[in-house]
């Protein structure tokens, strides 16, 4: 059995969110060819890049991207579960706690994939708790389960995962981690789901603004190590098309639209200390709230 399909399909915000969003991407289709002619027209300059996402993403007149709403954050620094109906469950340690692991529940039905990435800062850890789960490690698919033990993600490996077909019952229950054992993958995907559950309510309702959330979640990938796949082919050609575009993204939407990869609502003191580590090369042991 082949499943993911073989090469997995590039990541999309559709993929990071979970929701339907009707979308037409004539930039992102660009960027899944194997051609260098196409992948050189993809903008270079801030003001073409908003041109683009406004003309090919189809996602907000070009007025309303540069006065985009102001955004009131819900404080969920003390949430320590984000759920999405149907989707996907976010479990994250106490900060009293030790533990740097978060857990992952996907429901019976749930069709959530974690989307083709891989990380640069960080080996990743995956432990299944309960039920089976399908792996992608550099296209090489394989089910895992609770009798696999931890199953580590080396530097730089494309790598996707999601309930397994084989498991038709129960609650498929994912550990994950990194090695150095710190709260940098917390961060992510604290961040990552209180934005999304502030644009979308539930998680499942579209979002306020599809291009704000869009531009949103590619600069907390760029900032909190997570790389997704946008286009086919060579691993080299992978990472310069992601790191080119992200940078972009990251750099406009700062200056244009202050979007941040962490925001202080979201994030508590001692995993804020993390992330400043990290861009410094340094390590700080995991901490509670200041």
């Amino acid at each position: 059995m082949t499943y993911p399909p073989t090469p997995p399909n590039p990541v999309s915000v559709h993929t990071l969110i979970h929701i339907n969003i009707p979308t037409s991407s004539n930039l992102l289709h660009a960027m899944q060819q194997k051609s260098f002619s196409q992948l050189t027209q993809i903008p270079t300059t801030g003001y073409s890049l908003i041109s683009a996402i406004n003309k090919n993403l189809h996602l907000a007149p070009y007025e309303t991207m540069t006065n985009p709403p102001r955004r009131s954050r819900t404080n969920t620094i003390n949430k320590f579960t984000f759920t999405r109906p149907g989707d996907v469950v976010y479990e994250f340690p106490k900060y009293t706690s030790a533990s740097c692991k978060v857990r992952i529940t996907l429901p019976p039905g749930s069709t959530w994939t974690s989307g083709p990435h891989w990380h640069e800062k960080r080996v990743e850890y995956f432990r299944v708790v309960q039920g089976a789960a399908w792996f992608t490690l550099n296209g090489e698919y394989k089910v895992y389960r609770p009798s696999d033990g931890n199953v580590p993600i080396p530097l730089f490996t494309v790598h996707e995962w999601g309930r397994a077909p084989e498991q038709e019952e129960g609650d498929l229950i994912v550990d994950e981690w990194t090695a150095p054992a710190d709260s940098f993958k917390i961060a992510f995907f604290r961040n990552l789901n209180s934005v999304i559950l502030d644009e979308t309510s539930d998680g499942k309702t579209p979002p306020r603004s599809e291009w704000w959330l869009t531009l949103q979640l590619w600069v907390i990938c760029h900032g909190l190590d997570n790389w997704p796949v946008f286009c086919r082919g060579l691993f080299g050609v992978q990472w310069l098309v992601t790191h080119v575009f992200l940078g972009l993204v990251a750099l406009v939407g700062s200056a244009v639209w202050g979007l941040r990869a962490a925001y202080d609502e979201y994030t508590a003191q001692g995993i804020k200390d993390v992330i400043r580590a990290a861009k410094e090369g340094k390590r700080v042991k995991r901490r509670g709230v200041d």
